[in-house]
């Protein structure tokens, strides 16, 4: 009787192992597939057509390529650096 609650206790405590590392595994993919922004994604060469109070209508250049870019959606915006 005493040898089965150690093997019980064994099996739930390698159960409670193997499930905080699988979380563990998880949340960190969840982060950096979903969560971090990808800073070294294409830079659009974009340019402002229209500011209004709370919009800013971008126009591409020929320069862009036609891709995503074109797509309607909400961006980020981030001014230009000072030279």
């Amino acid at each position: 009787m005493e040898s089965q609650i150690v093997v019980f206790l064994a099996v739930v405590l390698v159960a409670i192992a193997v499930l905080v590392r699988d979380g563990s595994y998880m949340s960190n993919k969840i982060r950096e597939e979903a969560l971090e922004p990808d800073h070294n994604g294409p830079q659009p060469d974009l340019r402002v057509a229209d500011l209004a109070k709370d919009r800013v209508t971008l126009r591409v250049t020929p320069r862009t390529k036609k891709d995503d870019w074109r797509r309607g959606g909400i961006w980020g915006l981030r001014p230009p650096v000072a030279v």
